[in-house]
């Protein structure tokens, strides 16, 4: 991706930001789950990984919107649209199909019905 490419993108959308760097406790997203969720769109995981030490490095020494924003750049490419927009319905469709997410709502499913029998 060519630096205008990226440059012309639009910024991170606050749902985008805290799936990424949301409180583990919260979502529990690792480096791990984010290169998994990366897979499952479609993304490298090999170039998601080498961001995701980037960005541990980086934010350590350096400014973390920057280190953030390598991280978030092939997200943004992928659900962005047209113009400045990006698209909040195929990522939430992205997500509730990605099997953590899918497997855990399959179980607590299982679980309502057996308790409500």
């Amino acid at each position: 991706m060519s630096k205008r490419q990226v440059d012309s993108l639009p910024a991170t959308p606050v749902w985008l930001r805290d799936f990424l760097f949301g409180n583990e406790e919260d979502l529990g997203m690792t480096g791990a789950n984010i290169v998994s969720f990366a897979k499952h769109i479609g993304l490298d995981g090999d170039d998601t990984a080498t961001r995701c030490q980037a960005f541990g490095i980086v934010e350590d020494q350096y400014d973390t919107t920057a280190a953030a924003r390598m991280i978030e750049v092939p997200f943004v490419a992928h659900y962005r649209t047209t113009g400045k927009h990006l698209d909040y319905r195929r990522f939430v469709a992205d997500f509730a199909s990605w099997p953590p997410i899918a497997n855990r709502v399959a179980y607590l499913k299982a679980e309502r019905a057996k308790a409500s029998t």
